[in-house]
């Protein structure tokens, strides 16, 4: 299910929302954990170091090392992640079987053609993502250009103010409030709320009705927006933009975003009543401001004062005598940018590797070696199996034999420095229907060797004509044969199978092979005898047409020939005999 993680093919999109989603998680758990208490300001600072790490995440994903990070998942198959339909499993033929078999003009190219509409299709779904990607940061980016212009043409119309009284009150505010910087007093023509602007050079709008103020509705009005100037608040909801635009297709993001204007309010809210305002006018001025100015808008890169829909907790948390109005202190603040550099790093250098939860190890498996030596052994393994793959590239046709040999010799010497049995790997399978109605082509992939066959549908047990044809979907099927039962798992779809198989000897054909006079097989043997199907039936024949016993080992080399008991009784039928 979360393979798509760590596709290489996949777009990069998605592992970035899987980090922001991380992200947005940690600071959502940090203000439900430790913020609860905590005054406006202090949830604001959180809300928007978490905007500014979104914005930091993907440079920081390119200048930091990567780090991986296990995903575990069960699988369709137990013993190992399904191959994918659209790799198809003559691939592995090249580098597993045993002798090269003829290949048509067709297949020849039937690998690369099949790679090749792979990739193509794989791209074109990358670049249909970064297209509406790119589109909707585009429509908010048209957006806020039109509300850039808008700001302007508003500050353009407005005048600054000379009034005595109101520079007074202005500078009175100034102080109180902590502004160290020039700030700019302009009076609005148009009937609009009370605002404040800029970065670099911050200004206080307040309408023209303002004239008809008292001295505590100025001063209130004023200690609020200069709060804004000197919080940096136009900064930070410009940061707040940006990442909305960037990260347009998160829900999270914009949730932010709303929190961080709730907190803000709030917490310049606080400074003025920490400057002396009465909390129960301040919240009348909040009443009165709003309902004179509900149905007015203030431009999008602007902060106003009293936006209706927050109207009532604003007025509740100024009301609230017990409430925390502290501002954090520097070492809180230090101590945030520490967890935030933290969390941000860990994240951005996080990069998925997806394994399989299959079945728990075997006895073989538990006993592996797990020094040095056996990890020296894989890896010299793995490098020869990589330089000899990376030679395909650059040999003929009649090279690939050589090839092949290469990587069988590696990986048995892989097997043998760890102790496992090669015969023991389970090999992978493909099956599609058949032309004849009841039959299917079963196709099976070992390390060594590769056929396919016409089989009735009746013999795999567990698999039905429906399931095939239908809509697909995981499946499990078994072969018995004498020797030992095949268990074959995996997906289907488009009435395409695919998957792995694995071998459960029976543990009394041994014994019954002794009884008819043979050697006991050996695990190799009795895998071959199953994979063939030479068992009791292909013996009795042997009986009946008169046969000597032959050797446990030109049982197996019948099987591999083909010769089962239909053909031996065929034959035998026609008159002939084995070997004539």
């Amino acid at each position: 299910m979360i393979t798509w993680i760590a596709d290489p093919m996949a777009p990069p999109i998605l592992w970035w929302f899987v980090q922001a989603t991380a992200l947005v998680g940690v600071a959502a758990l940090v203000q439900v954990l430790v913020m609860r208490r905590a005054s406006a300001a202090t949830r604001h600072l959180v809300w928007i170091s978490a905007l500014v790490s979104l914005l930091l995440l993907p440079v920081a994903s390119q200048l930091l090392p990567a780090w991986p990070v296990g995903m575990r998942f069960v699988a369709a198959s137990k013993d190992a992640a399904v191959q994918p339909l659209t790799e198809p499993l003559t691939a592995l033929h090249v580098s597993q079987s045993s002798a090269p078999e003829p290949v048509s003009p067709a297949a020849g190219v039937e690998a690369p053609a099949a790679s090749s509409v792979a990739l193509e299709q794989s791209s074109s779904r990358i670049y249909f993502v970064a297209w509406i990607y790119a589109s909707g940061i585009m429509a908010l980016l048209l957006y806020w250009f039109a509300q850039r212009w808008q700001l302007r043409r508003f500050i353009r119309h407005a005048t600054n103010i000379d009034d005595r009284e109101w520079v007074r009150v202005f500078s009175e505010c100034t102080r109180a409030i902590g502004v160290s910087r020039s700030v700019g007093l302009l009076k609005s023509r148009e009937r609009n709320v009370p605002l404040a602007f800029g970065t670099r050079r911050p200004a206080v709008v307040v309408p023209a009705i303002a004239e008809t103020w008292d001295e505590d509705r100025r001063r209130a009005v004023l200690l609020h927006e200069l709060a804004h100037v000197v919080r940096f608040d136009c900064l930070m909801h410009s940061i707040a933009l940006a990442a909305c635009a960037m990260y347009w297709f998160h829900p999270a993001v914009w949730w932010i975003a709303k929190r961080i204007r709730i907190e803000r309010e709030l917490a310049c809210d606080d400074r003025v009543i920490a400057a002396g305002t009465e909390p129960r006018e301040y919240a009348s001025h909040l009443l009165e401001i709003a309902y004179s100015f509900g149905g007015r808008r203030a431009p999008a890169l602007a902060v106003c004062m009293a936006r209706p829909r927050l109207l009532e907790g604003r007025m509740l948390a100024a009301l609230d005598g017990a409430r925390n109005r502290r501002l954090p202190s520097a070492r809180v603040r230090l101590a945030g940018a520490s967890i935030v550099v933290f969390v941000l790093a860990a994240l951005a250098a996080a990069r998925p590797v997806v394994t399989t939860a299959g079945e728990p190890p075997s006895a073989s498996e538990q006993q592996w070696p797990r020094g040095s030596h056996a990890r020296e052994v894989v890896h010299s393994a793995k490098a020869a199996v990589q330089q000899e793959v990376k030679a395909i590239a650059d040999l003929p046709v009649d090279g690939l034999k050589q090839v092949r040999a290469g990587v069988r010799a590696a990986v048995r010497a892989a097997a043998a420095g760890i102790g496992v049995q090669q015969d023991s790997v389970p090999g992978t399978w493909e099956i599609r229907p058949s032309e004849t109605k009841g039959m299917v082509h079963l196709r099976i992939v070992e390390r060594n060797s590769s056929s396919g066959t016409t089989v009735p549908i009746d013999m795999l047990e567990g698999l039905t004509g429906a399931q095939l044809t239908g809509a697909g979907g995981s499946v499990q099927f078994k072969v018995r044969r004498d020797a030992g039962t095949f268990t074959f798992e995996g997906v289907i779809r488009s009435g395409v199978g695919a998957g792995t198989f694995t071998f459960l000897a029976d543990p009394a054909f041994p014994a019954e092979m002794a009884k008819r006079g043979f050697a006991r097989p050996t695990p190799e043997q009795q895998y071959a005898l199953a994979r063939h199907d030479i068992g009791y039936a292909f013996i009795d024949e042997l009986t009946k047409q008169g046969y000597g016993k032959p050797q446990t080992s030109e049982l197996v080399r019948a099987g591999q020939h083909g010769v089962q008991a239909t053909y031996l009784r065929e034959m035998g039928a026609l008159g002939y005999r084995l070997g004539t």
